[in-house]
C-alpha cells in the first residue's frame, strides 16, 4: 500500500517529488514486489511491475503506465497495481483514466487502497462534481480517521459545505512545466539583471549593457532598461541611451527620470554643434567677418536634436545677424513657447519687426519685453524704441 501511496501523495501535491522520495518510493516498491510474488501471481508479473516502478521513478510515466496495463494482464484484479497505474495516468494528465484506475484499485481491496477514496474525491473536483466530492470526503474522514489526508479533507469538506460550486481543479503537467521555465526564466534575468548592476558599479559598461540586454529578453519590466540607459549614458552613448529610456517609458509611461534623462542625452549630443554655432557667429576671421551661415547650420542641427529655448533664441539671432527677419522672428516665438523666461527675445523680435518694415508690431514686441522684464538689460532701449514708435501724446 505504502509505494502506491507515496506516488499518490506527489500526484495531487507536487508533481514532482524529491531524491529522498523517490528512494523511500523504490524501496517500498520492491518490498511490495516480493509480496505480489510470494502470493503466486508469478514472476512474471513482478518482473513488469518492478520495471514499470523504475520507470516511474525516472519519471517515464508514459513508459510505466504501459508497464503496469502489462502487469494487470497478468494479475487484472491486484488492486496496488491499478492504483499505481492510476498515479502515472494522472502524472500525464489522463485524469479519467486515472479517476478509473483508483476506483478499481478501491474495489479490488478497500482496506489497503482507501486512500483512493481522497484521491477520488479530489478528481471529482477537477470535473466540477463538487457534491460527489463532498460526499467522498465525507466517507474518507468517517472510514479513515487516520488517513494521510484526513486534514486536506476536512478542509475540503468545511468548504464546499458552504459552496458546493466551488470546486478546486488539478494543475496539469503541461501547466505545472510551463510555471517552472517561466520560473527559470524570471530567475535567469533577475541575475542577469543583478550582474549588470554589478559590473556597472564596477565601471564595466560594456559588459554590465550586455547582461542588461540578456534580461530584457525575459522581461518587460522598465526598470532594466532604465538601468541599461544610465549606462549607455555613461559611456557615452547618446543615441542608445535615449532609445533605452524611450523604451522604459513606453513599458511604464509613469517613470519618474527617463523624461529628464532623455533631454539630458540630447542636449550632450547637441552640445558640440552649439559650441560650434556660438564660436562661428561671435568669433571673427583675419577679415573681420563672422560665419553666419556655419552658425546657423550649427544652430539647426543642434535644434534637430535637441530642440530647445536656448538654442532657438541664437539661432534667431544668427538669423536676424544674416538679414533674414523672418526665420529670426519664427525662431524667438518658438523660442518663448519653449521657454517662457526667455524675455530678451520679445526684445528681438522687436528689433526685427523694426527691420522688417512693421513698427506695429514692434510696439506689441517691446511692451512685452518691458511687462516681463521692466529691469532687463535692454529695459532702457526698449523705452526708447517705444518713445519714438509710440510717442506720449503732446499736452
Amino acid at each position: 500500500m505504502r509505494r502506491a501511496f507515496l506516488i499518490a501523495v506527489l500526484t495531487i501535491t507536487t508533481l514532482h517529488g524529491t531524491a529522498g522520495e523517490a528512494k523511500e518510493f523504490a524501496t517500498e516498491g520492491q518490498n511490495t514486489g516480493r509480496l505480489i510474488a510470494a502470493e503466486g501471481t508469478g514472476a512474471n508479473a513482478q518482473q513488469l511491475i518492478d520495471e514499470a516502478l523504475k520507470k516511474q521513478i525516472g519519471n517515464d510515466f508514459v513508459g510505466a503506465a504501459a508497464g503496469y496495463r502489462k502487469a494487470l494482464e497478468v494479475v487484472p484484479k491486484n488492486a496496488k497495481v491499478h492504483t499505481d497505474l492510476a498515479t502515472c495516468l494522472q502524472q500525464i494528465d489522463d485524469f479519467n483514466g486515472a479517476r478509473d484506475e483508483y476506483q478499481r484499485g478501491l474495489d479490488y481491496d478497500k482496506k489497503s487502497e482507501r486512500e483512493n477514496l481522497y484521491f477520488l474525491a479530489v478528481l471529482d473536483e477537477h470535473f466540477n462534481k463538487g457534491q460527489a466530492a463532498y460526499e467522498k470526503y465525507l466517507n474518507y474522514v468517517k472510514d479513515n480517521p487516520n488517513g494521510a489526508y484526513f486534514g486536506e479533507a476536512q478542509a475540503r469538506i468545511k468548504e464546499l459545505s458552504v459552496n458546493v460550486l466551488k470546486t478546486n481543479h488539478l494543475v496539469t503537467r503541461a501547466a505545472q512545466e510551463k510555471a517552472a521555465a517561466e520560473q527559470a526564466k524570471a530567475a535567469a534575468t533577475a541575475q542577469a539583471y543583478n550582474d549588470a548592476l554589478q559590473l556597472q558599479q564596477d565601471g564595466k559598461l560594456d559588459e554590465a549593457i550586455a547582461k542588461y540586454l540578456e534580461a530584457t529578453k525575459g522581461s518587460k519590466d522598465a526598470a532594466i532598461w532604465y538601468a541599461m540607459g544610465t549606462a549607455y549614458q555613461n559611456k557615452p552613448d547618446y543615441d542608445k541611451a535615449i532609445e533605452s529610456y524611450e523604451k522604459a517609458l513606453s513599458l511604464n509611461p509613469k517613470e519618474p527620470n527617463s523624461k529628464a534623462l532623455i533631454k539630458q542625452c540630447k542636449a550632450a549630443k547637441a552640445g558640440p554643434l552649439f559650441e560650434s554655432a556660438v564660436k562661428k557667429q561671435t568669433t571673427a576671421d583675419e577679415k573681420g567677418q563672422y560665419d553666419l551661415a556655419g552658425a546657423i547650420l550649427d544652430y539647426e542641427k543642434a535644434a534637430a536634436i535637441n530642440d530647445d529655448g536656448t538654442t532657438r533664441m541664437n539661432l534667431g539671432t544668427a538669423y536676424q545677424a544674416n538679414n533674414n527677419l523672418p526665420k529670426a522672428i519664427e525662431n524667438y516665438k518658438r523660442a518663448v513657447a519653449l521657454d517662457k523666461n526667455l524675455f530678451d527675445c520679445y526684445y528681438y523680435m522687436g528689433t526685427a519687426q523694426e527691420g522688417n518694415k512693421a513698427p506695429a508690431l514692434a510696439i506689441i514686441e517691446y511692451k512685452k519685453y518691458l511687462q516681463f522684464a521692466p529691469t532687463g538689460p535692454n529695459a532702457g532701449e526698449a523705452k526708447e524704441r517705444l518713445k519714438i514708435l509710440a510717442p506720449a501724446p503732446a499736452k
